[in-house]
């Protein structure tokens, strides 16, 4: 008995170590200077199923700072109706708990279930390409440093706290746009050649292809589930059609 309480604490202390490095790992890739360094140091320690913990607790942290802006951002509206009606000009009703949980609701499944689903698929996408290419990588390899990017990612997301202040929404936003796509195109095209050996262009042109298409899919979700619970969708322009 003894013995296996022993085992068992030893695996939660390899997991706890996986998991503080991949932490520590995925802070380094905003340093472009390192992020050579710090996707081959992840490699080594590769884990098929960590990774797609990783991805999910990923998915968790974004969800939870969307989460954190929407009641932020309802405060702050909440504060100047009040303000407003205090110097007689405001008319406009509060945002209440039950106006502001359509879009909470929205959030949750655009970020979890399915954000999470929709990230593995690429990912297994991705590595059925970069096979195609002539990569030599293995599955566990690929998703570790794939899992990796999309922390990062999720950690960019905290920027979205200072959307709400009229001060910092535009800095905010350009700031998240830029980091997102170094990390999603720059970043991910060097974990590509790292995992596969594959040319930098291909990598490159394969994450650009793949941000794109991200970014479609991601806003055709959104106003599906914004159609769904009668919330304002993001309008589509293209080639001014």
């Amino acid at each position: 008995m003894a013995k296996r309480r022993g085992d068992s604490g030893r695996k939660d202390a390899g997991w706890q170590a996986y998991f503080l490095k991949a932490w520590q790992d995925a802070k380094g890739l905003f340093d472009y200077r390192q992020a050579d360094t710090t996707l081959a140091g992840a490699l080594p320690g590769a884990r098929f199923y960590g990774a797609l913990a990783i991805i999910a607790a990923a998915g968790i942290i974004a969800c939870a700072i969307t989460m954190a802006t929407n009641l932020e951002a309802a405060y702050l509206a909440n504060f100047m109706i009040d303000t407003l009606r205090e110097a007689g000009m405001g008319t406009v009703e509060h945002i209440t708990a039950a106006g502001l949980a359509p879009m909470m609701a929205a959030n949750f499944l655009l970020i979890v279930p399915f954000g999470i689903a929709y990230e593995i698929a690429v990912a297994a996408a991705s590595f059925s390409i970069l096979r195609l290419m002539g990569g030599k990588g293995t599955l566990a390899a690929h998703f570790q440093l794939y899992s990796l990017v999309f922390l990062a990612q999720s950690m960019v997301t905290v920027l979205a706290l200072a959307i709400p202040l009229p001060c910092l929404n535009m800095l905010a936003m350009v700031a998240m746009v830029v980091i997102t796509i170094y990390l999603c195109v720059y970043v991910r095209a060097k974990a590509y050649v790292a995992v596969h050996q594959v040319p930098f262009a291909y990598a490159l042109a394969l994450a650009g292809v793949l941000l794109i298409g991200n970014t479609v899919v991601i806003t055709c979700v959104t106003n599906a589930l914004a159609a769904f619970f009668g919330l304002p969708q993001i309008p589509i322009n293209i080639l001014g059609v």
